[in-house]
């Protein structure tokens, strides 16, 4: 069994009881873009600089989702 990556966890934690987001806020999607570029960033994937946002390396097939 694979672990969640801190993406899906997110989303898990962020559904209701029947599997859907209720009421997409700013702040949902806020932090969804937020852990999709930590885990990009802990990859090694891309680069943080000031407020530039630069892709370094090849995607990994692990983080194909």
């Amino acid at each position: 069994m694979n672990d969640l990556s801190i993406t899906q966890s997110y989303l898990l934690c962020a559904v209701n009881d029947k599997g859907l987001l209720p009421g997409m806020r700013p702040e949902r999607g806020a932090c969804f873009l937020a852990a999709g570029l930590l885990e990009l960033r802990l990859a090694g994937c891309l680069t943080l600089e000031k407020r530039k946002v630069s892709l370094c390396a090849p995607l990994p097939a692990e983080l194909g989702y």
